[in-house]
């Protein structure tokens, strides 16, 4: 028998076990557990009920999404020329001729006509070569399939 200090009562099988007071043990075994969870949740089914199938849908359409559908048209934050993160860029092509950018991915899928291949290849390549500018990359990426950069990247229209 556990010390009548630190002991409690098996509330399955009545048999005294020791547990500290603090504990939340009500059992004295694994088999009197499973006995008493399945007593516990006779008849309980672990189902959303209609109030908390409401209170999700409203959250999946309350403000948050109106927020984020905010955000996206917002020309301070949406895919604009405007965004307050876009860079100015000063692309040269293969044949030397200057083009400002503002926004390169922007400007890239504006302008897919002017590169060989996909504008996405155009945009991960010219954002290797302001890498290497910047001395972020070791290995020297100094034009994609002749376009280069002038200089690197500068603030936006905002800043």
């Amino acid at each position: 028998m556990a010390s009548r200090r630190h002991s409690k009562c098996c509330t399955v099988c009545g048999a005294p076990f020791a547990a500290p007071p603090s504990s939340k043990t009500v059992t004295c075994s694994p088999a009197c557990s499973s006995i008493h969870r399945s007593r516990v949740h006779l008849g309980k089914r672990n189902a959303w009920g209609d109030t908390s199938k409401a209170k999700a849908a409203a959250a999946r359409t309350g403000n948050l999404h109106r927020g984020n559908e905010a955000a996206r048209r917002s020309p301070r934050s949406g895919p604009f020329e405007s965004n307050v993160n876009a860079k100015v860029w000063i692309v040269v092509d293969p044949s030397g001729t200057e083009h400002a950018a503002i926004n390169l991915r922007l400007w890239c899928e504006r302008h897919a006509e002017l590169f060989p291949g996909p504008w996405q290849n155009a945009y991960a390549g010219l954002r290797q070569v302001a890498a290497w500018m910047a001395g972020k990359t070791p290995r020297q990426v100094s034009q994609w399939r002749g376009w280069t950069l002038k200089d690197s990247p500068s603030g936006g229209p905002h800043g």
